[in-house]
């Protein structure tokens, strides 16, 4: 049916997404978000010397200091804190990895462009501190992606083990009726045969040709927890 088949892209989906490594989410994101500025000016960025070379340096500072703030993040997730601490945590390492950001990107502004002032002569005042926390929020942004993409993938995994769990408990238990019938079933089945053969030595003879047909049937399958139709 067409639930049937979307449930399955679905669950397929979310499989291949819940295999994708830290790596792949890091990539995309900031390739993308790279895309999106070098689109969205590229008249600017274009005819500007040295404006392209700037930009690739500073998407390369906020991933390398993104993957710094992995490291940070790694551990603290690991504290199982409430989400008030993480919230603060985050913010207080977004704007000291905001504040080196920004210390960075005048270095290269002056160094690649020309323009700007240099970084001895920069002026730490409230309007420097105003870039740094506005510029907090990528990292800011990412902390809780972080947090978020590694929670998903914990209650993920915690599906797939509690699945397999009920899986082998049902193959338990199918296991554990069949050694019950089984015995009781060729005891009764052998003293039928036995009855017979002192009335009819070829139904008896059919008998047992029909349980040991039975017999092989169920040493085949014996590992299957489902059998189709047609073989039963």
């Amino acid at each position: 049916t067409t639930s049937s088949c979307i449930m399955f892209k679905f669950l397929k989906f979310r499989k291949n997404v819940s295999e994708l490594t830290f790596w792949h989410y890091q990539c995309l994101g900031f390739g993308l978000f790279l895309l999106n500025d070098l689109l969205r000016d590229r008249d600017y960025f274009f005819t500007s010397p040295g404006t392209v070379v700037y930009l690739v340096y500073l998407y390369s500072i906020f991933f390398g200091l993104t993957l710094l703030s992995r490291y940070i993040y790694r551990p603290l997730y690991k504290l199982r804190k409430s989400q008030l601490f993480y919230f603060i945590a985050i913010s207080a390492v977004s704007f000291l990895l905001s504040a080196l950001s920004v210390e960075l990107r005048y270095i290269l502004r002056y160094a690649l462009t020309g323009t700007g002032e240099s970084w001895l002569q920069l002026k730490r005042d409230f309007q420097y501190f105003t870039i740094i926390l506005t510029s907090s929020w990528v990292f800011f942004v990412w902390g809780i992606l972080y947090f978020s993409v590694k929670y998903w993938q914990d209650l993920n995994r915690e599906y797939e083990r509690s699945r397999a769990s009920l899986l082998l408990a049902s193959k338990a238990q199918l296991q554990m009726l069949r050694y019950q019938i089984n015995p009781h079933f060729l005891f009764n089945s052998l003293n039928s045969i036995q009855g017979l053969m002192y009335q009819d030595l070829k139904k008896a003879d059919l008998m047992l040709t029909e349980l040991s047909e039975f017999l092989r049937y169920t040493l085949k399958f014996n590992t299957d927890i489902y059998v189709s139709l047609e073989d039963e």
